[in-house]
């Protein structure tokens, strides 16, 4: 069975297909501030700090702020996303299994 996987990369130029960004793009990777949700599966720590390693290498991105979900399936807690929002420039977020 072949598997596929999706590699979004973060300086790769955004395709449009009638559609409008939910966000706008940043200017530059250089140096920002970035948050890490974790969703609280197996392994999404692991896949984080590679993809937060992987980032500082090569833009320099200074990650401030980290928070965790307490289980998969709900959503994260209002105080995680109120600052992430307040404290980071951009956010991301991995599963794992």
């Amino acid at each position: 069975m072949q598997r596929r996987v999706l590699l979004i990369r973060p300086d790769a130029p955004m395709r449009m297909e009638n559609t409008e960004p939910l966000s706008p793009g940043l200017p530059r990777l250089t140096g920002v501030r970035l948050g890490v949700l974790d969703n609280g599966k197996g392994n999404a720590d692991v896949l984080l700090e590679l993809a937060v390693d992987a980032l500082r290498a090569r833009y320099g991105i200074v990650p401030v702020i980290a928070r965790r979900k307490l289980y998969p399936t709900g959503p994260a807690p209002d105080d995680a996303i109120d600052a992430l929002a307040a404290e980071a420039e951009c956010v991301v977020t991995a599963i794992g299994d």
